[in-house]
Protein backbone atom coordinates (compact mmCIF):
# COMPACT_ATOMS: atom_id res chain seq x y z
CA UNK A 1 0.00 0.00 0.00
CA UNK A 2 1.62 3.34 -0.92
CA UNK A 3 2.02 5.89 1.09
CA UNK A 4 0.09 9.25 1.42
CA UNK A 5 1.12 12.21 -0.50
CA UNK A 6 2.07 14.74 1.30
CA UNK A 7 0.43 18.28 0.39
CA UNK A 8 1.46 20.85 -1.75
CA UNK A 9 1.32 24.33 -0.53
CA UNK A 10 2.03 27.63 -1.98
CA UNK A 11 4.46 30.14 -0.62
CA UNK A 12 4.66 33.53 -0.26
CA UNK A 13 7.03 33.45 -2.64
CA UNK A 14 4.48 31.94 -5.30
CA UNK A 15 1.63 34.88 -4.58
CA UNK A 16 3.81 38.08 -5.34
CA UNK A 17 2.36 38.34 -8.95
CA UNK A 18 -0.96 37.91 -7.90
CA UNK A 19 -0.95 40.75 -5.51
CA UNK A 20 1.12 43.06 -8.04
CA UNK A 21 -1.79 42.42 -10.52
CA UNK A 22 -4.62 43.25 -7.99
CA UNK A 23 -2.69 46.59 -7.01
CA UNK A 24 -2.91 47.69 -11.06
CA UNK A 25 0.81 46.58 -11.35
CA UNK A 26 3.11 47.95 -8.05
CA UNK A 27 6.31 45.95 -9.05
CA UNK A 28 8.03 48.42 -6.73
CA UNK A 29 6.21 47.12 -3.92
CA UNK A 30 7.84 43.84 -4.08
CA UNK A 31 9.21 43.47 -0.92
CA UNK A 32 6.20 45.28 0.61
CA UNK A 33 4.12 42.69 -0.95
CA UNK A 34 5.73 39.67 0.89
CA UNK A 35 5.51 41.11 4.13
CA UNK A 36 1.49 42.15 3.13
CA UNK A 37 1.10 38.47 2.13
CA UNK A 38 2.37 37.11 5.32
CA UNK A 39 0.32 39.51 7.43
CA UNK A 40 -2.80 38.32 5.57
CA UNK A 41 -1.67 34.59 6.21
CA UNK A 42 -1.23 35.65 9.68
CA UNK A 43 -4.58 37.23 10.55
CA UNK A 44 -6.51 34.45 8.72
CA UNK A 45 -4.28 31.23 10.62
CA UNK A 46 -4.66 32.89 13.77
CA UNK A 47 -8.62 33.24 13.07
CA UNK A 48 -10.07 30.34 11.61
CA UNK A 49 -8.85 26.66 12.87
CA UNK A 50 -7.46 25.24 10.12
CA UNK A 51 -6.90 21.43 9.76
CA UNK A 52 -3.80 22.04 7.48
CA UNK A 53 -2.50 23.86 11.37
CA UNK A 54 -3.24 21.11 13.50
CA UNK A 55 -0.37 19.29 15.55
CA UNK A 56 -0.04 16.76 17.93
CA UNK A 57 2.87 15.88 20.59
CA UNK A 58 3.57 13.77 23.56
CA UNK A 59 4.94 15.22 26.29
CA UNK A 60 5.36 14.02 29.92
CA UNK A 61 4.34 15.47 33.14
CA UNK A 62 6.94 15.73 35.66
CA UNK A 63 6.49 14.83 39.47
CA UNK A 64 5.10 17.00 41.95
CA UNK A 65 5.66 19.89 38.98
CA UNK A 66 2.36 21.63 38.36
CA UNK A 67 3.21 23.35 35.47
CA UNK A 68 4.05 22.36 32.01
CA UNK A 69 5.32 24.96 29.32
CA UNK A 70 2.89 25.91 26.74
CA UNK A 71 4.21 24.25 22.85
CA UNK A 72 6.45 27.35 21.85
CA UNK A 73 4.39 27.42 18.70
CA UNK A 74 0.88 26.87 19.93
CA UNK A 75 -2.10 29.29 19.11
CA UNK A 76 -4.34 27.65 21.37
CA UNK A 77 -4.95 23.72 22.81
CA UNK A 78 -7.50 21.62 21.48
CA UNK A 79 -7.24 18.41 23.12
CA UNK A 80 -5.87 16.95 25.78
CA UNK A 81 -5.26 13.12 26.71
CA UNK A 82 -3.78 11.62 30.25
CA UNK A 83 -2.46 7.84 29.64
CA UNK A 84 -2.39 5.80 32.78
CA UNK A 85 -1.20 3.40 34.54
CA UNK A 86 1.98 6.20 33.90
CA UNK A 87 4.41 3.22 33.51
CA UNK A 88 2.72 0.95 31.00
CA UNK A 89 -0.69 3.06 29.73
CA UNK A 90 -3.55 0.74 28.72
CA UNK A 91 -6.13 3.37 28.45
CA UNK A 92 -6.38 7.15 28.92
CA UNK A 93 -8.79 10.02 29.92
CA UNK A 94 -8.92 13.58 29.06
CA UNK A 95 -7.48 16.10 31.09
CA UNK A 96 -10.60 19.18 31.31
CA UNK A 97 -9.76 22.63 30.58
CA UNK A 98 -10.76 25.23 34.07
CA UNK A 99 -10.02 28.44 34.64
CA UNK A 100 -7.02 29.22 37.13
CA UNK A 101 -9.86 29.91 40.10
CA UNK A 102 -10.88 26.51 40.13
CA UNK A 103 -7.53 24.99 39.61
CA UNK A 104 -5.93 27.18 42.76
CA UNK A 105 -8.33 24.61 44.90
CA UNK A 106 -6.07 21.99 44.00
CA UNK A 107 -2.99 23.64 45.81
CA UNK A 108 -3.47 22.09 49.08
CA UNK A 109 -4.74 18.78 47.85
CA UNK A 110 -2.10 15.56 47.87
CA UNK A 111 -0.53 14.91 44.74
CA UNK A 112 -2.28 12.39 42.40
CA UNK A 113 -3.49 12.05 38.56
CA UNK A 114 -4.20 15.62 37.29
CA UNK A 115 -7.87 15.91 35.74
CA UNK A 116 -8.29 19.48 34.96
CA UNK A 117 -5.57 21.95 33.62
CA UNK A 118 -6.14 25.89 33.42
CA UNK A 119 -3.73 28.20 31.46
CA UNK A 120 -1.76 31.09 32.77
CA UNK A 121 1.28 32.58 32.52
CA UNK A 122 2.35 31.13 29.25
CA UNK A 123 2.55 27.11 30.80
CA UNK A 124 -0.74 25.13 31.52
CA UNK A 125 -0.99 24.09 35.07
CA UNK A 126 -2.51 21.03 36.41
CA UNK A 127 -4.86 19.57 39.24
CA UNK A 128 -4.00 17.88 41.13
CA UNK A 129 -0.25 17.53 40.98
CA UNK A 130 0.77 15.09 39.09
CA UNK A 131 2.40 12.19 42.02
CA UNK A 132 3.65 10.47 38.71
CA UNK A 133 5.85 11.19 35.00
CA UNK A 134 2.02 10.49 33.13
CA UNK A 135 2.24 10.80 29.85
CA UNK A 136 -0.05 13.19 27.84
CA UNK A 137 -1.06 13.53 23.84
CA UNK A 138 -1.83 17.11 23.23
CA UNK A 139 -3.72 18.35 20.32
CA UNK A 140 -3.39 21.99 19.45
CA UNK A 141 -3.78 24.76 17.20
CA UNK A 142 -0.77 25.27 15.32
CA UNK A 143 0.90 29.49 15.01
CA UNK A 144 1.63 30.14 10.90
CA UNK A 145 5.57 31.26 11.28
CA UNK A 146 7.36 32.75 9.10
CA UNK A 147 10.63 31.43 7.12
CA UNK A 148 13.15 32.61 9.16
CA UNK A 149 15.91 32.17 6.46
CA UNK A 150 13.58 33.97 3.03
CA UNK A 151 10.10 35.12 3.99
CA UNK A 152 9.04 33.79 0.65
CA UNK A 153 9.76 30.44 1.27
CA UNK A 154 6.91 30.67 3.81
CA UNK A 155 4.18 27.79 3.50
CA UNK A 156 0.64 29.06 3.23
CA UNK A 157 -0.62 25.95 4.99
CA UNK A 158 -4.22 26.51 3.64
CA UNK A 159 -6.99 24.77 1.41
CA UNK A 160 -6.37 26.09 -2.12
CA UNK A 161 -9.79 27.91 -1.96
CA UNK A 162 -8.27 30.03 0.51
CA UNK A 163 -4.97 31.16 -0.73
CA UNK A 164 -7.13 34.06 -2.97
CA UNK A 165 -8.54 35.03 0.62
CA UNK A 166 -4.71 35.71 1.76
CA UNK A 167 -4.29 37.60 -1.95
CA UNK A 168 -7.05 39.86 -1.04
CA UNK A 169 -6.07 40.23 2.26
CA UNK A 170 -2.59 41.60 1.10
CA UNK A 171 -4.20 43.60 -1.89
CA UNK A 172 -6.11 45.27 1.09
CA UNK A 173 -2.96 45.95 3.03
CA UNK A 174 -1.16 47.58 -0.03
CA UNK A 175 -3.93 50.02 -0.55
CA UNK A 176 -3.49 51.02 2.94
CA UNK A 177 0.13 51.84 2.32
CA UNK A 178 -0.79 53.57 -0.92
CA UNK A 179 -3.04 55.59 0.97
CA UNK A 180 -6.44 54.02 -0.89
CA UNK A 181 -8.03 53.63 2.40
CA UNK A 182 -11.46 53.66 0.09
CA UNK A 183 -10.68 50.51 -1.66
CA UNK A 184 -9.14 49.45 1.66
CA UNK A 185 -11.94 49.43 3.65
CA UNK A 186 -14.11 47.97 0.58
CA UNK A 187 -11.56 44.93 0.63
CA UNK A 188 -12.10 44.74 4.73
CA UNK A 189 -16.46 44.40 4.20
CA UNK A 190 -15.80 42.03 1.18
CA UNK A 191 -13.78 39.97 3.30
CA UNK A 192 -14.84 40.05 6.92
CA UNK A 193 -18.42 40.72 6.14
CA UNK A 194 -20.56 44.39 7.00
CA UNK A 195 -20.49 45.18 10.88
CA UNK A 196 -24.03 46.03 10.68
CA UNK A 197 -26.17 43.58 10.74
CA UNK A 198 -29.07 45.02 8.81
CA UNK A 199 -26.72 44.73 5.62
CA UNK A 200 -26.85 40.86 5.79
CA UNK A 201 -23.25 40.64 4.22
CA UNK A 202 -21.15 38.00 6.05
CA UNK A 203 -18.28 38.48 3.61
CA UNK A 204 -16.29 36.05 1.96
CA UNK A 205 -14.29 34.17 5.18
CA UNK A 206 -17.46 33.93 6.62
CA UNK A 207 -19.19 32.06 3.79
CA UNK A 208 -16.31 29.37 3.15
CA UNK A 209 -15.73 25.84 4.82
CA UNK A 210 -13.19 24.49 6.33
CA UNK A 211 -12.67 20.57 5.91
CA UNK A 212 -14.84 19.66 9.56
CA UNK A 213 -17.81 22.07 8.59
CA UNK A 214 -17.62 20.11 5.09
CA UNK A 215 -17.63 16.99 6.27
CA UNK A 216 -19.75 17.79 10.04
CA UNK A 217 -23.22 16.36 8.10
CA UNK A 218 -21.79 13.18 7.90
CA UNK A 219 -20.57 12.65 11.00
CA UNK A 220 -21.23 9.77 12.79
CA UNK A 221 -21.38 10.86 16.72
CA UNK A 222 -21.40 7.92 19.82
CA UNK A 223 -24.70 8.06 21.06
CA UNK A 224 -26.30 5.75 23.77
CA UNK A 225 -27.80 2.66 23.00
CA UNK A 226 -31.57 2.37 23.98
CA UNK A 227 -32.22 -1.39 25.16
CA UNK A 228 -35.69 -2.84 25.53
CA UNK A 229 -37.06 -3.33 29.10
CA UNK A 230 -38.19 -6.42 30.06
CA UNK A 231 -40.55 -7.49 32.40
CA UNK A 232 -43.58 -8.86 32.69
CA UNK A 233 -45.52 -6.96 29.68
CA UNK A 234 -42.51 -7.45 27.66
CA UNK A 235 -42.05 -11.25 25.88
Amino acid sequence: MSEPAEPVYYTIGDRIDTVVSLLAGRTDKNSSISSWVMNSYRELAMSVPFEELEESDNPTLVPNIPTLDYPINARGIKALEIGFPFNNPQTSAPVIKRNKDILNRYIFTPPGQPAIWAPYGGQMWFGPVPLYPYPLVRDYWRKPIPNAIDINNTLLELPDDWIEIVDYGAQMRGWIDLLEFDKAANLRTMLWGDPDPTKKNPGLIKTKLTRIQAEYLNADYGFRPKLTRYGAGNK
